[in-house]
């Protein structure tokens, strides 16, 4: 499976506003925007990466609201999940001027890109609610394990002061 299953590089540019030359379709390729994806999507539900490959296959005019809505939300979601991997190495990858003597770059200094970054970051969020939304209404219940508990309580059945 490759990332264009779930979306286009031209599609994570946009959501970042760089071009080709900035970030390159084979820095894309590379299998660790595919992991981070799944990463996400499985935090949303284990089962989800599965159920929208299902749905994907089913022929468009042919799937039902809840299914529809399942595909378009993971659509939506997936460049900007990439995005936000990506936003750590934005100012390294954005240049502000290339020039032609010298094979010259001159990138930007300190970090004009804060509000980019909290936008990516902002809608990254939203569609994740709304995944989370829609991927609720098509299983039909809560999705199952949204929230992993790492840590629990446990009461001993004997006070250890007194034994």
């Amino acid at each position: 499976m490759a990332l264009e299953f779930y979306t286009t590089e031209d599609e994570i540019r946009a959501a970042l506003g760089v071009d080709p030359d900035e970030l390159t379709d084979a820095t894309l390729d590379l299998d660790m925007y595919l992991q981070f994806l799944l990463v996400k999507l499985r935090s949303i539900s284990p089962s989800l990466p599965a159920d929208y490959a299902t749905v994907a296959s089913i022929d468009e005019g042919t799937r039902t609201d809840e299914e529809a809505a399942l595909y378009s939300g993971v659509k939506l979601f997936a460049p900007y999940a990439v995005a936000v991997f990506t936003l750590p190495a934005l100012a390294l990858m954005a240049q502000k001027q290339v020039t032609d003597g010298k094979a010259g770059v001159a990138r930007f200094a300190g970090e004009p890109y804060k509000e980019t970054m909290a936008r990516v970051q902002a809608m990254y969020d939203q569609l994740k609610t709304e995944l989370l939304d829609v991927y609720t209404a098509y299983i039909g219940g809560p999705a199952a394990s949204t929230l992993r508990p790492y840590l629990s309580v446990i009461s001993p059945s004997v006070d250890p002061v007194v034994e």
